[in-house]
This record gives C-alpha cells, sequence and structure tokens, in this order.
C-alpha cells in the first residue's frame, strides 16, 4: 500500500467516512430516499405525464436516467395514488418480442394493483374479477385470498401461461385491462421505459414492433378497441439520440422535457447524502469542502467522470506527512507543492 493510500485510509477513518467515499455506486430500489432531485423538475415531468399521453424525458449520457426512471417508479407507487406504474427497463435487458411485452407489463399492472388497498378502496366485485375470487368455489375469505395472491403473484413473473390460468382476467388484450381498470375503478397505467444510450437498429425495430401490436391503439372516437385518452401514459427516459432513431421509426406525438444536468451543488449534495446516511454522524459538510466538486465539475463529463476527477483530488490533498493531514479536507492549491493544504 502507497504512502497516499495509508493516508487516504486514514483521514477517512479520522473523519468517519465510509472507505468507498466518494464513489456514488447505483442505488437499489430501496434506497430512492437517499435520491438527490429537484423537486421543481420532477413536478414538471408530473405535470406533461397528467397531459400529454406520452412523454419524453432527454437526459445527457451519464447524467442519473437510470436514477430518475427508478426515482419516478417509485414516485407514481407512492400510497394513495391512483396510479399503476410499469417500468420496462431496457438498458441492459434484450429487446421484448410482442408476446413477452404484453405479458411484461399484464404481469406489472397484476402486481402493481395488489400492492393498492385492494380490501377496503376499490370496489369489491371489481376486485373479485381481477383477481379471480369465488368464494363458492374458492372456500376461503376474501381477505385469504387476497393475500394468498399478493403471496405467489412473484411466481408468475416468467411464465404467461400459469400466469393467465390463475388471473384469468389478464388473459385479453391489454386495452381492454387498462381501460376496464380505468372506468370501473379510476386507475390509471403508466407506463416508464429506460433505453440504453444507444440502441442499434434491430434492437429499435423490434421495441417498435412490440409497442405497435400491443399498445399502438391510441384513442379513436368511437372505436370500442382503442384506448381512452386517461387509460395509461408513457414515458420514455433516453438520449438525444436515441429519441433521433424513435422519431425515424414511430412517428406519434408527444411532449418533450430536456432534464438539465445536475449542478456543482446538487452533486455535492449527492455525495454529503449519500454518506452521511452511511457514516458515523459525521457533518460531512465539515470536513469536505466543497470545493473539490467545483473544480471537479463540467458538464461536458458524466456524473462519473467528476467523481473520479474528485477522487484524483483527494488523494492529492492527502499526499503529505500524516501529521500535516488536515481534519477539513480542501484541494491542493493549483500550483502548489503536493505537500501544501489550502
Amino acid at each position: 500500500m502507497s504512502n497516499m493510500e495509508v493516508n487516504l485510509r486514514y483521514w477517512k477513518q479520522l473523519a468517519g467516512v465510509d472507505m468507498n467515499f466518494p464513489k456514488l455506486a447505483p442505488l437499489s430500489d430501496q434506497e430512492m430516499k437517499l435520491v438527490t432531485v429537484d423537486d421543481e423538475k420532477i413536478k414538471a415531468i408530473d405535470q406533461s405525464v397528467q397531459s400529454n399521453p406520452l412523454t419524453v424525458v432527454v437526459i445527457k449520457p451519464g447524467w442519473g436516467a437510470t436514477t430518475l426512471f427508478k426515482y419516478m417508479f417509485d414516485f407514481y407507487s407512492t400510497v394513495g395514488r391512483r396510479d399503476i406504474p410499469v417500468k420496462i427497463d431496457l438498458e441492459f435487458n434484450s429487446m421484448p418480442n410482442p408476446d413477452d411485452f404484453a405479458h411484461m407489463i399484464k404481469w406489472q399492472v397484476a402486481s402493481g394493483f395488489l400492492k393498492l388497498d385492494v380490501e377496503h378502496v376499490l370496489e369489491h366485485r371489481y376486485v373479485c374479477e381481477i383477481l379471480g375470487y369465488d368464494q363458492m368455489a374458492d372456500g376461503i375469505s376474501f381477505t385469504n385470498h387476497v393475500r394468498r395472491c399478493r403471496n405467489t403473484i412473484n411466481d408468475y413473473e416468467h411464465n404467461s401461461e400459469a400466469f393467465c390460468k390463475e388471473y384469468p382476467f389478464f388473459d385479453q388484450p391489454l386495452v381492454n385491462i387498462l381501460n376496464h381498470l380505468l372506468k370501473n375503478l379510476r386507475l390509471q397505467t403508466i407506463i416508464l421505459y429506460l433505453f440504453k444510450r444507444v440502441v442499434c437498429e434491430d434492437d429499435m425495430s423490434m421495441f417498435i414492433k412490440s409497442l405497435k401490436e400491443v399498445l399502438g391503439e391510441r384513442e379513436i372516437l368511437g372505436n370500442p378497441n382503442s384506448f381512452e385518452s386517461a387509460a395509461k401514459r408513457e414515458i420514455f427516459f433516453c438520449t438525444s439520440s436515441v429519441l433521433i432513431d424513435l422519431d425515424r421509426e414511430f412517428n406519434q406525438p408527444y411532449q418533450r422535457y430536456n432534464y438539465r444536468c445536475y449542478a456543482e451543488a446538487e452533486i455535492h449534495k449527492m455525495i454529503v447524502t449519500r454518506y452521511s446516511q452511511q457514516g458515523r454522524g459525521t457533518n460531512l459538510d465539515v470536513v469536505f469542502s466543497t470545493k473539490f466538486v467545483e473544480r471537479a465539475y463540467n458538464e461536458k463529463k458524466t456524473i462519473n467522470e467528476i467523481i473520479t476527477e474528485v477522487e484524483n483530488l483527494i488523494q492529492e490533498a492527502v499526499n503529505c506527512e500524516q501529521k500535516d493531514i488536515p481534519y477539513q479536507l480542501t484541494p491542493v492549491n493549483k500550483g502548489a507543492s503536493a505537500y501544501a493544504n489550502q
């Protein structure tokens, strides 16, 4: 271990921060409370979603599309809302064919439906129809049937045939399912899609084919086989280059929202928020200067590249005699000796 590495470990222990500091590893679905977001941005996206069948959120590569996608799904899953969110993550998964695509949505709709307070809030007869409950045939109470559904729904995530056998209501076109949820239970389905930074032509063609076959029927006045205007909303999270490909392949009206890059202060807050939760009660603002992010920040870089530069600046700051390492770390002055902390 080099002298700099020893010093870095010493300072992290001194400051009471995690040894992974300041890396920003991807957050799990359960860690969305740690996300740094601008509430006004979220409000603007939601307003677009409520007003338009399709919203496209354009994000620069490397500036948090995956985290925003997860955050918005969590946002629409909030207790008390009458939304059923569905997430289609195409970032690392292959493009689904039409049958798989339909099942992905149907299963998530059923799973999302079961997360609602179906026992008390929603009209009983429609809940029974959707969950396939018949007291005479099942021989158990409605409450026990719902509990069993919640305990076993995950068993059907990858088995379309068994899913439709257990839940016959879902063995019909999606247009009928989503229209039924809106008309009878006032539930809106919100489908969120996350794209790779670059999508090859074959993958895009497969996605458009699946989209058109499964969800292609827009509202057509007087046509009972089309989606009602409020039955579903769709949100695409993608880069500007992917949007160009989408425009070429899928000529549908949409509302575009350009998600601006995070500011210096927001990235500093990301780091502080993440590690304040994991540390030993240390106030990171006391031991970690905002000047690290200020010096590393550049919108032409990705967030990860900015964090890497912050790491380099921290290493520079501790590259001195251990006795000279300060509790409150600040970057070395440009042009100054590596052994001089400002």
